[in-house]
């Protein structure tokens, strides 16, 4: 490819996750080509670390195989739902409570790339805030010149606007990234 990083191509042409974003992620597995595996938990101050595996639908869907004992026989759990069977004493907080391994450290879900297909709490692309206003979330774009990511504040229809077109062009670049004056 032009900017010198050659993506693993699956059955649709493209991947769920770059290598860079699941390198030190242990236990992570493609399962196909909508959904990926990876080993997770969650810890309970009472009853210890309840251990899972977590498999990433392309379609934003979450669901965890309990692996807490042998004879767990929880399957297709959601992740608040696999918090509360762990016996996690503050639920309600899976994005932070539900960890997968990356470097031998336990890492929240929310602090990897795991959760950006999840759709859950979005309505296509946008939610409504506390102060009942709908936001969009922010999106990113690389540059095909220098290889780095930029944000895109998607608060506005002018800048919801400037983002699409940016997307549709395949050669994007810095210097075409809109600026605020």
């Amino acid at each position: 490819m032009s900017n010198g990083v050659e993506p693993q191509i699956m059955t649709n042409g493209w991947t769920m996750f770059s290598d860079e974003e699941v390198r030190d992620i242990s236990g992570f597995k493609r399962g196909g080509d909508d959904y990926v595996v990876v080993t997770c938990g969650c810890t309970s101050h009472r009853y210890g670390d309840a251990v899972g595996t977590l498999r990433v639908f392309i379609s934003g869907d979450l669901e965890i195989s309990c692996e807490c004992t042998p004879g767990c026989d929880q399957d297709k759990l959601s992740p608040a739902a696999f918090e509360k069977h762990s016996g996690r004493e503050t639920s309600r907080k899976w994005k932070n409570n539900v960890w997968v391994i990356v470097d031998g450290e336990k890492v929240p879900l929310s602090k990897t790339a795991l959760l950006k297909y999840y759709n859950k709490s979005l309505s296509s692309g946008s939610q409504r805030s506390q102060a009942g206003r709908v936001c969009h979330r922010d999106e990113f774009l690389r540059c095909t010149k220098c290889n780095k990511h930029r944000r895109f504040r998607l608060r506005t229809k002018d800048e919801c606007r400037s983002y699409h077109d940016s997307l549709m062009n395949a050669n994007w670049n810095c210097s075409d990234m809109p600026y605020d004056k």
